[in-house]
């Protein structure tokens, strides 16, 4: 009686063990894939509501403010360098041609992510320039901390009740989140799809 392994047998026993350690490799890099999608829509929720908070109090934050833009620059955008990122802009009119951007709430996706806004209802709830989209937000008057600039905002009642982005993985697999800002009372949700 031989003591020890035959080659085909040390052949399965390796084969099983890549066999798993494919599948927990794949297994790790869908579960941070999962993570990151869901980072990058909470940290989208984060900028909306204090670009919406900085409105309401703009006496403690920018002097002179009027409104505050939220620009989206998505996945698809033609501006190559500005790919996934949502830049955020203190205007100090109200057509926004005098904005100062506000470095610390403008931010880029984490990798592997996408912001999608193309994918607005129809007719559309954004304004639109290009490939990217754009809403203002009041710091005057008696729409102070309202959406005030997007497609559908001035009807009565607005065509839609919130604007809303999409956050999904760059591959096309896992979850995907709605980040939905609501027009008149500035309450922002994420919401799974």
């Amino acid at each position: 009686m031989k003591k020890g392994f035959t080659l085909i047998e040390l052949m399965v026993v390796i084969g099983i063990v890549i066999l798993i350690t494919i599948g927990s490799i794949a297994g790790i890099a869908a579960s941070r894939n999962r993570r990151q999608v869901k980072t990058t829509a909470e940290k989208l929720k984060y900028v909306i509501a204090e670009a919406i908070s900085e409105a309401r109090s703009p006496n403690d934050s920018v002097f002179g403010l009027e409104k505050i833009e939220v620009y989206i620059y998505p996945y698809n955008s033609i501006t190559t360098a500005m790919q996934n990122q949502i830049k955020v802009y203190n205007c100090f009119n109200s057509a926004c041609t005098s904005k100062v951007e506000d470095t610390k709430l403008s931010f880029k996706a984490s990798k592997g992510t996408y912001i999608d806004a193309t994918n607005q209802p129809s007719g559309g709830n954004m304004n639109k320039n290009g490939t990217d989209y754009y809403f203002r937000i009041s710091a005057k008057g008696s729409s102070i901390g309202q959406i005030v600039d997007c497609q559908t905002c001035q009807a009565s009642p607005p065509t839609f009740d919130s604007v809303f982005l999409k956050v999904m993985a760059s591959d096309g697999g896992g979850d995907i989140y709605d980040v939905k800002t609501y027009i008149n009372s500035g309450l922002v949700v994420i919401v799974k799809e």
